[in-house]
């Protein structure tokens, strides 16, 4: 689209070449000059190439980004929810513990993440429960509790124990299952 007006000024090379990804065009980069040139496709070759790549790398930057904010806007979830959500992974690890669950429960989320869950914040008796049905659950991928509302104890960090609504799903995600327990403190609701 630019000939006539580079003509006009006098210019008598000119090449461009796209900037491609999956996506399709992204852009043209466009070369003028006023010497002579012949054609080389060799040069052309090498900046068709990298055009590709130039695209490549434009689309892994807005890639990074989309991730970037979307992951910003999970954690803001996280953050803001009022209920505790807390992450386990089948090894029986916490993965993630947000705000709420550190005022519930007592512990910063830095000192919940990578420890034992049950040891964490279920009450001794019924710690050995909570690990057999993961153990079962594992070798046989049959749901007890999973995607289902159960009234249960919690326990806290000083070793007092309240009453807790759970509800416990299994994160889609590649590798290992990984859960996430939805824990709500009912003691006003119990009271009242």
């Amino acid at each position: 689209p630019r000939a006539p007006a580079a003509r006009r000024a006098g210019l008598r090379a000119a090449f461009c070449f796209p900037i491609r990804s999956a996506r399709g065009v992204l852009g043209v980069i466009e070369f003028f000059t006023a010497e002579p040139r012949e054609p080389d496709s060799a040069l052309l070759g090498t900046m068709s190439a990298l055009g590709d790549q130039i695209g490549q790398a434009v689309e892994r930057r807005r890639d990074t980004e989309a991730l970037r904010a979307k992951e910003a806007r999970h954690r803001a979830m996280l953050d803001a929810a009022l209920d505790c959500v807390v992450t386990m992974d089948h090894e029986g690890c916490v993965v993630d513990f947000n705000p709420a669950a550190e005022r519930t429960f007592g512990y910063a989320a830095g000192d919940a993440v990578g420890r034992d869950m049950a040891e964490l914040i279920i009450p001794p008796e019924l710690r050995e429960r909570h690990r057999r049905g993961l153990a079962h659950y594992l070798a046989t991928e049959i749901p007890i509790l999973l995607d289902r509302r159960v009234e249960i104890t919690g326990l806290r960090a000083d070793g007092t124990t309240f009453p807790v609504e759970l509800t416990i799903t299994r994160i889609d995600v590649p590798g290992p299952p990984t859960f996430t327990g939805y824990i709500r403190d009912i003691t006003d609701r119990k009271a009242a």
